[in-house]
This record gives C-alpha cells, sequence and structure tokens, in this order.
C-alpha cells in the first residue's frame, strides 16, 4: 500500500476543487484509489509562511493547512507518476513565473 500526500494552504473552496479535479482524476484512471482531505495538522506550517511571504501586509482570511491523502496498491513507478499528475492539478504549469495561488508539497510513502 502507497499513500500519496499533497500539502495544501488554502481556502475550503480552494481544496473543494482541487480534491474534486483530484477525484475526477483518479476515477478517470480506475486505479481503485481512496481518496481523502484531512486537517494539515502542523504538518504543513510552512505552505503558509510561504503565501505570508509572497502575499506580504495581506490577510490569510480563511486560508488553513490541508492534507490531500490518496491511498493506492501500486508499484513505486504507478505511483511517482499520480503524484505528479495529481500536482498538476494543483499547479498545472510548473514553470510559470507568479507564485502558485495555493502553496502545496507533495511525497508519498510506502504503508
Amino acid at each position: 500500500m502507497y499513500e500519496i500526500i499533497i500539502g495544501l494552504y488554502g481556502t475550503a473552496k480552494d481544496v473543494t476543487r482541487i480534491g474534486t479535479a483530484a477525484a475526477d482524476l483518479l476515477e478517470a484512471r480506475a486505479l481503485g484509489a481512496s481518496l481523502s482531505i484531512v486537517d494539515g495538522g502542523g504538518r504543513h506550517d510552512d505552505l503558509a509562511e510561504q503565501w505570508r511571504i509572497t502575499h506580504p501586509g495581506t490577510d490569510p482570511g480563511t486560508r488553513a493547512a490541508f492534507e490531500l491523502r490518496v491511498g493506492l496498491e501500486s508499484g513505486p513507478v504507478d505511483v511517482a507518476a499520480l503524484t505528479e499528475a495529481i500536482t498538476r492539478v494543483v499547479c498545472p504549469d510548473p514553470e510559470h513565473s507568479t507564485p502558485c495561488r495555493v502553496p502545496w508539497d507533495s511525497y508519498w510513502r510506502e504503508n
């Protein structure tokens, strides 16, 4: 079993939009993966700091840290490719010159 974790710092609306798009991606790939969105639990405080640095003097409003978690039975090559595809849902253009609208990070692990 593998788990992909995408840390997000955004509003509930941002996270819902990203979660829905990720769920659609998983469904289209028919991998039998599970998806959940949970509180960031202090594991992604660096994303809040990144947002503050790129938006000086701006109130973060209702933004908070969340984790999008994907569990699946697969091999590491499939997991790496799926991680890349999900991060493109969060940030479609990895070469853009401005900060991401929703700061994020990602990793995967074997459970």
